[in-house]
């Protein structure tokens, strides 16, 4: 194994014993920009100028600016031309963006260069200051904005191989990260694109300044708020009739009141044998999940058939748009509405509950919007056709996270399989052979032997670990709680740090929640009984790399196919972890597989992020809907006559 060292440098930990830490400042030469004066002469001429807003986007490379300058402003300021191949970094708005000019230059005081004044790879340096952002900023001052002095800057210290070394890890790491790049921008260009869209249809289409000569009143009802005055409300059971006839699914197909609509049957749905005991749903019926802890399954059925006897199903008895009333019981203040009257344990609002009968006439009494009819289909036409381009970019980002989870099984597979590290072995003369043959537990000890208690006072403080405190998504301890000793030391895993726990029970072991201990309170850590603990051998097995090994997707449905025990209650056998067959390569290969996997996936990781995006969608579509209704749309026609007309129809049929 490569013998290592502390670097001396905070934010970079260990590194091996034949590099060096020097200062940015016996490496390079830092040279600082300036701006011109604002006269006409000293700019738009032939000398590129660039500031850190031109290479904001974290490019490898720039070779320009949105502006360039004359050679009178260039001689009239203390700018400096920086030689190609140099390396740019921000000082401010933000501290630490980095990239390299491929051309000669000038830049603002923004920006700080680097020039060499040694033999050096900037390629190397320019990964090297792109990871130490957050240091950077730390050491930023400033009350307007933050900004790291040209002096902090050049004492900072920078690990240092040898120059061939420097060489091969840039290209690794060109090499490795070229594609996650690609498709970075990819996903950025797509998340730009959709916050741009999502500020238009803030600004131009879900607000009154779209269509500011409407006249507004109090709807009188709190929850409405305010509504168009050519609009009036009406009570929901003049429009709705309730339907209530008992069928059976055997004659009637059993349908599933889902978020995304009425759909058949699913096969995750619970099941009962009361084949009789189910509700007549008619396609073109309304129907909602009375059940507040279902909030938002709900909608327009295009099917005949049956649902439980939880769900409301509601007929249209007079005319109006179905889909506008669709979307309309969609919105949070109809959701809140409608489930605050109900009772009982289930809160079943129409059909069960202490005192049935009056949630059912509350509810058909609860007054909504009525727009004129030629209103409620504009309306429809808007949402749908806003929903249509939020799906699309919803869509992109979901096929993306896709692609990157198959990415990342990808990756993880060749790591596992001795591919990931071929050129390492050749450079390294090592064969494929090192690997050892055996089973999990030759190489690490599961459930380890609980340490001994007896010496420590109970009102000891030590961390605690249950099974929500790890993430699935990221593999890491999130979060830790702080227990006394007596609480915890009976009748719950304890492990030490360095342990990889591995989720047992169903579904958190599909699921992906597994971590590495870190850091513990007095060194001692309790947690969840339905953790394994895996303690390796640090002669035979790195931890970070069975970490990885244990999260592969290949591996955890393995487990699935081996989990014991009752519905819902299913675990992975001890004797599945004991007896598991695997090749190990050597130490020295396995700290290479953990370098490169910790790598490639911190990009893998930052893509998870995108996952938020689909979280601002769906409050969007949420923001779009409450607009909508309360006439802000843009969608009223001064010309056609007042809903009031509507209103004395309705009614008129009853």
């Amino acid at each position: 194994m490569r013998e290592m060292k502390d670097s001396g440098i905070e934010w970079v930990g260990n590194i091996p014993a034949t590099w060096k830490s020097i200062q940015i400042k016996n490496l390079f030469t830092i040279l600082s920009g300036a701006t011109p004066t604002p006269d006409t002469d000293n700019w738009d001429g032939d000398v590129l100028w660039i500031t850190p807003a031109d290479y904001k986007t974290k490019d490898k490379y720039v070779s320009g600016g949105k502006r360039n300058i004359s050679q009178q402003g260039f001689n009239t300021c203390s700018t400096s031309m920086i030689p190609k191949g140099s390396i740019i970094f921000s000082k401010r708005a933000p501290i630490g963006t980095v990239a390299i000019n491929t051309e000669v230059l000038c830049t603002n005081q923004g920006c700080l260069s680097c020039v060499s004044k040694a033999d050096t790879c900037n390629d190397y340096y320019y990964y090297v200051m792109s990871v130490g952002t957050e240091h950077f900023e730390l050491l930023g001052s400033g009350t307007t904005f933050k900004e790291i002095s040209a002096n902090s800057f050049s004492n900072c210290k920078l690990p240092c191989p040898d120059k061939c070394e420097q060489e091969k890890i840039a290209s690794f790491l060109d090499e490795r990260c070229s594609a996650f790049n690609c498709l970075i921008s990819d996903i950025q260009s797509q998340i730009e694109a959709l916050e741009e869209y999502k500020r238009s249809v803030i600004t131009e289409a879900v607000t009154k300044g779209l269509d500011p000569d409407v006249e507004m009143r109090d709807s009188g009802v709190q929850w409405i708020g305010e509504i168009p005055t050519h609009w009036t409300l009406i009570r929901i059971g003049s429009l709705y009739g309730l339907r209530t006839q008992k069928v059976s699914d055997i004659d009637y197909p059993p349908l599933s009141v889902t978020k995304m609509g009425v759909l058949p049957q699913l096969d995750t749905v619970a099941k009962t044998n009361a084949h009789d005991d189910r509700k007549l749903i008619v396609k073109g019926d309304f129907v909602i999940n009375s059940r507040s802890d279902r909030r938002g399954s709900c909608g327009i059925s295009d099917y005949t058939g049956s649902v439980s006897l939880i769900n409301t199903v509601l007929f249209p008895i007079t005319e109006m748009n179905p889909r506008y009333y669709n979307w309309y019981f969609h919105t949070v203040g109809f959701a809140d509405e409608f489930y605050r009257w109900g009772h009982g344990i289930v809160d079943d609002l129409w059909t069960t509950g202490c005192q049935p009968k009056l949630a059912i006439k509350k509810i058909e009494q609860l007054k909504i919007p009525l727009p004129p009819i030629n209103e409620q289909q504009r309306i429809v036409e808007r949402i749908e056709s806003l929903f249509v381009k939020l799906d699309r970019a919803k869509e992109l980002i979901e096929n993306t996270l896709a692609q990157f989870e198959q990415n990342k099984m990808a990756i993880l597979h060749k790591a596992f399989t001795g591919e990931l590290t071929a050129k390492w072995r050749i450079e390294n003369n090592i064969d494929l052979s090192s690997w050892e043959n055996g089973i999990l537990m030759d190489f690490c000890k599961i459930n380890p032997k609980k340490i001994n208690t007896k010496e420590f006072d109970d009102d000891m403080i030590v961390s605690f670990i249950p099974m929500p405190c790890v993430s699935d998504i990221w593999g890491k301890i999130v979060k830790k709680e702080l227990r006394k000793l007596g609480e915890v030391k009976k009748g719950y895993t304890n492990f030490c740090e360095g342990d990889v726990l591995f989720a047992k029970i169903t579904p958190c072991m599909e699921n992906g929640k597994s971590a590495i201990v870190d850091k513990l309170e007095n060194d001692i850590g309790f947690g969840s009984t339905e953790f394994y603990v895996l303690r390796c051998d640090e002669n035979k097995l790195n931890n970070k790399y069975l970490h990885y090994f244990v999260r592969q997707k290949t591996f955890r449905d393995e487990a699935k196919g081996e989990m014991t025990g009752a519905v819902g209650q299913q675990r992975v056998p001890k004797t599945f972890l004991e007896n598991y067959k695997m090749k190990v390569p050597t130490i020295e290969e396995q700290q290479e597989i953990v370098n490169i996997l910790d790598n490639l996936l911190a990009k893998y990781n930052k893509i998870k992020n995108l996952e938020q995006q689909l979280e601002k969608i769906e409050l969007l579509k949420k923001a779009i809907l409450a607009k909508a209704f309360r006439g802000e749309l843009g969608t009223n026609n001064p010309d056609e006559e007042s809903a009031e007309n509507l209103l004395k129809e309705i009614l008129a049929e009853k």
